[in-house]
């Protein structure tokens, strides 16, 4: 009886929980910039996603990114900032 209930309290628990994509040294990434600031006059005209940064160093709940020495922003982000690059989807888009 009380496994049965410890189960249905874990399956309701992670029900909103996402699986997140392990990360690994090396792999590319795009940066969601939602959170930094471009100068851009209005935020309607930033971009959403800013990249290909290399991963330096991952863990499961965050990522470590080579940016480059303009960007003066902290290098170090949660998984879900992040979305591996994945190239270009139509053929001869650059």
């Amino acid at each position: 009886m009380a496994r049965q209930a410890q189960d249905r309290y874990k399956e309701g628990a992670n029900r909103h929980r996402d699986n997140t994509l392990a990360y690994c040294v090396g792999d590319k990434v795009m940066l969601n910039m939602q959170n930094c600031k471009t100068g851009q006059p209005a935020q309607k005209l930033e971009p959403r996603w800013e990249g290909l940064f290399e991963v330096t160093k991952a863990s499961s709940h965050a990522v470590t990114l080579r940016l480059p020495a303009n960007m003066k922003i902290f290098n170090t982000f949660y998984v879900s900032m992040v979305r591996l690059y994945q190239g270009a989807s139509i053929e001869g888009q650059h």
